[in-house]
């Protein structure tokens, strides 16, 4: 039997949703307002850099030990031995939420971990695991997370977009 690791991720989808409505207000009024190309660039990036920070900090990710204990975990390298099998999980932050997050895609430096099932726009899967081969040195496995965040907004109108959970670049916990 191999060895098991879970990981669960929990994101305030409302602080998300409001972060990435004020991301796209900037990036139209850019649009809509003659500025200089530069000007515009460095406009746009910084929102698109607040964006981020505003992902991460309300993005909380636990192992299966600090989720009992209700502290995140702090460093996003996770120890991975071989022969394991890690899973991870999105959890509700909300019980009662028409929030969907679903992840799209798990990015890793290491190209042997793949994940099952696949990850993609058909499979909108909330959990999936990675098998570590056997013949892997075992080392802390660093890694991002694209996900899927679909609601609907006031006017009942279904709409997603998709955010990086980058625990890597930097990591906001409470």
């Amino acid at each position: 039997m191999k060895a098991r690791t879970h990981i669960f991720l929990q994101a305030n989808t409302d602080n998300i949703i409001k972060s990435h409505a004020n991301f796209t207000a900037v990036l139209n009024n850019a649009e809509k307002k003659k500025k200089k190309k530069k000007k515009k660039r460095k406009l746009t990036s910084k929102a698109l850099l607040n964006f981020k920070e505003e992902v991460l900090s309300n993005t909380l990710i636990f192992s299966q030990g600090s989720m009992s204990l209700g502290d995140p975990i702090k460093q996003f390298a996770i120890d991975v031995h071989s022969n394991e099998r890690v899973y991870f999980t999105i959890l509700p932050l909300f019980l009662f939420i028409r929030h969907k997050l679903y992840f799209k895609n798990f990015i890793c430096k290491n190209k042997n971990l793949v994940p099952v099932p696949k990850l993609g726009n058909e499979n909108e899967a909330v959990s999936f695991y990675l098998d570590v081969d056997p013949k892997e040195i075992p080392e802390p496995l660093s890694f991002e997370l694209e996900i899927t965040l679909e609601y609907v907004d006031t006017s009942g109108t279904t709409k997603t977009f998709d955010f990086t959970v980058d625990p890597v670049l930097r990591v906001v916990q409470d």
